[in-house]
């Protein structure tokens, strides 16, 4: 999530992730050994919170950073 809009979503069991349509759009990249979720030719509006939420049938992850691109 960036503020209130969901960016990608990795369904369970899939080694691609989807894409919402908005600023992000052809700018994600994931790194399928890591899992992280990277954003490239990154820019100053790119600067905000960003949440993350990882759900499985034993538990509920969630974490927040805010994020300064100068």
């Amino acid at each position: 999530m960036f503020g209130d809009n969901l960016i990608a979503k990795i369904p369970k069991k899939q080694e691609q992730f989807i894409e919402s349509d908005g600023k992000f759009r052809h700018r994600l990249e994931l790194d399928h050994q890591t899992g992280s979720l990277n954003i490239t030719n990154i820019r100053t509006t790119d600067s905000g919170l960003y949440e993350l939420k990882i759900i499985s049938s034993r538990y509920t992850i969630n974490r927040r950073i805010n994020v300064t691109v100068t």
